[in-house]
């Protein structure tokens, strides 16, 4: 038991270190599920703090390694990270973000500590399904086209049989993007540099509509 701790107790130091030095920690109150990869273990769970580098969840779990989770916390997303210690019910976690993504947690605490609610954040982010069709713009100059899977004001998903590697920046509806994922049918899409941050879902819509192309004839917007 004494050794648990004082590994547990080292953990969170240098982790709290490195979040001091980066990040502000802000005590919340927001539910969440985790999922474990490895197990195909899942449970709801409370988020005690939270900061763009990690956060502190507690729940009913049955008993959980220190290894790699999966965290949906309501209004702020997913987050992929890893348990570095527990005790006593409660569970550190360490999160592998992107600094796109940290840069968008840090503004969702940044919202919420002006006083706005989980709720309004989470409609903020809320994804849109659409069947639109459009184009991007690769690094490359080439112009390919798309359909506009589903959208929200921090990013987009696209069906494509073009797959530019992770990492690639793109341009779609006059805003720069980062290839984040590949999935099954396209590639997932963050804004970068504010992105639509600043506009509603509607608004956004409304934006892509301009870059819509229009589709050959005898084919519809839904077409497979």
């Amino acid at each position: 038991m004494a050794d648990h701790t004082k590994s547990k107790d080292v953990a969170a130091s240098n982790a709290n270190d490195l979040e001091r030095r980066h990040f502000k920690r802000v005590s919340v109150a927001v539910p969440g599920r985790l999922f474990v990869p490895t197990t195909g273990y899942e449970a709801a769970c409370s988020l005690i703090n939270l900061s763009p580098a990690g956060t502190e969840i507690t729940g009913e779990f049955e008993s959980l390694s220190n290894g790699p989770i999966v965290l949906y916390a309501e209004g702020f997303g997913r987050f992929e990270g890893q348990i570095i210690w527990h005790e006593g019910g409660k569970y550190g976690i360490q999160f592998k973000s992107t600094t796109l993504k940290q840069a968008r947690t840090a503004d969702q605490l940044a919202r919420m500590n002006e006083g706005e609610t989980v709720d309004s954040i989470a409609r903020r982010h809320r994804r849109e399904t659409t069947r639109s069709l459009s184009r991007f713009t690769r690094e490359n100059g080439s112009i390919i086209p798309c359909t506009v899977l589903d959208i929200s004001t921090s990013g987009v998903s696209l069906e494509t049989n073009v797959r530019p590697q992770t990492g690639e920046f793109v341009l779609i509806a006059g805003m720069v993007g980062r290839v984040v994922r590949h999935h099954e049918t396209g590639i997932g899409i963050e804004f970068v540099a504010g992105g639509a941050s600043d506009m509603n879902v509607k608004q956004l819509q409304e934006l892509l509509s301009d870059w819509v192309v229009d589709p050959p004839a005898g084919r519809s917007p839904d077409a497979a």
